[in-house]
């Protein structure tokens, strides 16, 4: 994160060395990409509720991105539309979960993890032959899913057969994205992207849990927390530029 920052730095003065920007790789473009999104090791850390750690697995990435260039610089208004979605590791979840060793599961289901994210900000970019380089940072609103579960337990002999239910409503929050992308120039009007991206924010959630127990005995409650939500993705895609 601080290499980003760093670099953001440096932008007036490669700004200003730079010289005129090469047309072919336009700084004004509409692009989609696609590609893979990875967790960090702990991808969500509710403040008061562990039970995300370390749960979730790569997913994949979508994003849909434009640029408009200011005022014929090397600088421009940056959007991103972005949606992800990644698995729920539920045999983790599940190994540190029952209630006890004797436990056993008999049947389950499960959602994902997705998030989509409209995002504005500014960037930079910068040409050298077919080659352009560009850095942005943006922020906007976060709509997350955390995923529903029911399992199906039984416990014998200190309990019945018994339903666990767990769902989730998300409240939307505020994300910011930090990124870097390489674009070269494959024919007039199109190049090719490549993008690395560092996703963080965070939302609200109620959660409420049940237990149904087959001799008729229910349980339920609910509580409240916060996600936080750290993304890392690396996508490749195509973009049109329009200045040509």
């Amino acid at each position: 994160m601080k290499n980003l920052l760093f670099v953001f730095l440096l932008l007036p003065a490669f700004a200003l060395a730079g010289g005129k920007d090469t047309a072919r790789t336009g700084q004004t473009y509409i692009g989609l990409n696609a590609g893979v999104g990875l967790a960090p090791e702990r991808m969500i850390s509710p403040a008061s509720n562990s039970i995300w750690m370390d749960y979730f697995e790569p997913g994949y990435t979508i994003n849909l991105t434009a640029r408009a260039q200011l005022f014929h610089s090397q600088f421009g208004l940056a959007g991103k539309l972005s949606f992800c979605s990644n698995g729920f590791d539920i045999g983790k979840y599940l190994a540190l979960n029952t209630p006890n060793v004797t436990s056993t599961v008999t049947s389950l289901s499960y959602g994902s993890f997705t998030q989509f994210s409209p995002m504005i900000g500014i960037s930079f970019r910068h040409s050298f032959g077919k080659l352009a380089f560009e850095a942005r940072l943006l922020g906007g609103k976060e709509f997350i899913t955390l995923p529903n579960s029911g399992i199906d337990v039984k416990d014998p002999p200190t309990q019945p057969e018994f339903t666990w239910r767990q769902e989730y409503i998300t409240n939307p929050g505020f994300d910011w994205d930090a990124g870097i992308g390489l674009s070269y120039f494959v024919c007039k009007g199109l190049s090719a992207m490549f993008n690395i991206d560092f996703l963080n924010g965070s939302a609200t959630y109620g959660l409420t849990q049940s237990k149904d127990y087959i001799n008729g005995v229910n349980y339920s409650y609910t509580s409240s927390s916060t996600a936080a939500v750290a993304f890392v993705s690396s996508t490749l895609g195509l973009c049109y530029n329009y200045n040509f």
